[in-house]
């Protein structure tokens, strides 16, 4: 059994992506390098792990890496996603072993995020279900908004949206001039505006191949009338009735602690089973997965008033 990755095993990447789309059931409409273009793109090869076995690419975990700025500090997050094993090759530590190799690869993190239903395997890696996200159905009746394509933006709309991502009341990733540019590639996703006299007053991505069909999955800023294209999920409260659904599975990092101190001024003394933490001058003790909860949602602290972590579909993986 042979460990590489993508930057040095070029020859395997034909064979990583089958792996990948066989384990999602992809389809042949769609196209997992596509839906997951930052993921999968040649720059972030070093970051496709894979396992080899006599020639065969037998398990697969890619990494991408952005950051969140609190109080003017920057802190890196890591994320994970395309995990497939073989089915010939499950059950024998294989994933567990290459896992945790790869998790070592990445230090000095707040946390680590990755998207899975199968939160009883991940909870032995120390990852938790948590995140506020609210799923709103479509039920609005609206026309103002119209379809159009990305790769064909003026310069000054490209400008407005930025604008948008960047002012609207969530903790969102930080978006470098790379980060936009890449939105391109990702054809599976469609975008749409709202424009009055030539001023772009709100947008909003949905769909992404595969992944999220008729999902709205990033805006400008959260509202209902935005419920008339799609389903729209935020970790805002509208009024409207929403279905709950858990954003993420997290695992805290070395610089935990830290940023949450700076983002919800919660001073964590003991990250364990058993966590200990202060706020607002008061002791607190709770289970790991409680007070991840309690930061992160569902059921957030009502204490809180730092704006919720959301992480957007098109950078979501």
């Amino acid at each position: 059994m042979k460990y590489s990755n993508l930057k040095n095993s070029k020859e395997y990447v034909e064979k990583t992506i089958n792996l990948i789309e066989n384990a999602f059931n992809y389809t042949k409409e769609h196209s997992f390098n596509t839906d997951f273009y930052p993921l999968m793109k040649e720059s972030n090869h070093k970051n496709c792990h894979i396992l080899i076995d006599n020639d065969v690419v037998v398990a697969h975990i890619g990494a991408l890496t952005h950051q969140l700025k609190v109080k003017n500090k920057i802190y890196s997050f890591t994320m994970f996603g395309g995990i497939a094993v073989s089915d010939k090759y499950r059950g024998k530590g294989l994933f567990k072993k290459l896992f945790n190799e790869v998790i070592n690869k990445y230090q000095e993190q707040a946390f680590y995020l990755l998207w899975s239903e199968k939160t009883k395997m991940y909870e032995k890696f120390d990852f938790y279900p948590c995140g506020q996200l609210n799923q709103y159905e479509s039920n609005f009746n609206n026309s103002s908004y119209t379809q159009s394509n990305f790769k064909e933006l003026s310069k000054d709309d490209l400008k407005q949206i930025k604008n948008l991502y960047n002012s609207e009341n969530e903790l969102r990733p930080i978006r470098k001039e790379k980060d936009w540019n890449e939105l391109a590639s990702i054809t599976s996703t469609d975008l749409y505006l709202k424009k009055e006299d030539n001023i772009i007053k709100n947008y909003f991505f949905k769909n992404k191949g595969a992944d999220l069909t008729n999902i709205i999955h990033e805006y400008g800023n959260a509202s209902e009338e935005l419920t008339a294209y799609g389903s729209l999920w935020t970790p805002k409260n509208l009024n409207l009735t929403p279905i709950y659904l858990n954003a993420f599975l997290l695992k805290p990092g070395a610089e935990f602690k830290d940023f949450i101190f700076n983002y919800c001024q919660i001073e964590i003394e003991e990250l364990t089973e058993n966590s200990k933490f202060i706020f607002q001058k008061q002791n607190y003790e709770l289970s790991k997965a409680e007070l991840l909860a309690g930061i992160f949602g569902p059921g957030r602290f009502e204490e809180l008033n730092c704006p919720f972590l959301f992480i957007p579909g098109t950078t979501s993986i």
